[in-house]
């Protein structure tokens, strides 16, 4: 698993030189170019003790990069769950995204992605997609993005299998910014197989975060992952729920 492992000494470095980083960033202020580079990194650890013993663990990271028109971003993610000593859900996943602006409202991009998921049946996920993304309400405080792709996906499956399909996506990205501290964000997206009309896949990601300071917040987050056709001894639903601590940069 060399991307599971690269995802975690990656979040770990990138927390490691937050203080830098920050004291950096605060000495850049009003009269330079825009930012061409920046990003977050957040750490989760959940435990409980008593009549159950349960530790999870999850590390992110999201970094951008917008040199010119074209912009590039690289998210990773990775989340443990122990319970009496006994690993009973991991998760790991990665991707790597490029476009540009067509103009105020429409973009192009493509992306990749990888993904495993042991114990809701796949080993491996690879997934290459290029759409267009459409801003419905391109302001905030309240800001819709719909994005629409074709997309070939290759899996692994868990004990034995291989799946690969071609595919559309639709995805809808809403983001509520409450406050100067605070925002809400909420991120559908479906995929749709060319292959089987029984096989869709729903991933509804909700969070909220709240700032603690120009660097620092805390983010509370759910993840609902649906598969109508799941791997065979697999339920269709997975959730996920988290709370971190996130620092950009």
């Amino acid at each position: 698993m060399p991307l599971l492992v690269f995802g975690m000494k990656f979040s770990s470095k990138i927390l490691s030189l937050l203080s830098v980083v920050a004291l950096s960033a605060r000495a850049q202020e009003a009269g330079v170019p825009p930012k061409v580079f920046g990003g977050n990194a957040e750490a989760t650890v959940l435990a409980t003790s008593g009549n159950t013993s349960t530790q999870s663990y999850g590390l992110a990271s999201e970094l951008a990069y917008k040199p010119s028109e074209w912009f590039h971003a690289l998210k990773l993610n990775y989340v443990s769950t122990f319970q009496s000593s006994a690993k009973t859900a991991e998760s790991a996943a990665a991707e790597l995204r490029s476009g540009r602006d067509l103009n105020e409202r429409l973009d192009v991009y493509a992306a990749y992605g990888f993904s495993r998921n042991v114990f809701s049946g796949f080993s491996s996920r690879n997934t290459l997609e290029a759409g267009l993304g459409y801003k419905i309400l391109p302001l905030p405080p309240h800001a819709l993005r719909l994005e629409t792709a074709l997309a070939f996906v290759d899996e692994n499956l868990v004990p034995a299998g291989h799946n690969d399909f071609a595919a559309v996506k639709v995805g809808l990205l809403y983001r509520w910014t409450i406050s100067e501290s605070a925002d809400l964000s909420n991120d559908i997206t479906s995929t749709f197989s060319l292959k089987s009309s029984a096989d869709w896949r729903l991933v509804d990601q909700l969070a909220i975060t709240a700032a603690l300071d120009n660097t620092f917040s805390v983010k509370s987050g759910v993840k609902v992952e649906h598969r109508n056709a799941p791997v065979v001894g697999r339920k269709a639903t997975d959730t996920t729920t988290t709370v971190a601590l996130v620092a950009k940069f």
